[in-house]
């Protein structure tokens, strides 16, 4: 499964949240969401799934084809 790192980014940009923001309402620290959004680390199902529920988008809109 490869992480379209670019969407996250542009998704949370598109509902006016910064990354500090993000990651208090994903419980998460503001570090993984640059590694996530940067590339360096991709988020595990389980964060995926509360991105599509925040974002209300489908799990598929942040995966790409290799």
């Amino acid at each position: 499964m490869i992480i379209n790192n670019v969407f996250l980014r542009e998704i949370r940009k598109e509902k006016g949240l910064t990354q500090n923001q993000l990651a208090n309402i994903l419980g998460l620290d503001k570090t993984s969401i640059s590694k996530y959004e940067s590339g360096i680390h991709s988020p595990s199902l389980r964060v995926l799934v509360l991105y599509a529920n925040i974002f209300g988008t489908q799990i598929e809109n942040f995966l790409t084809r290799s």
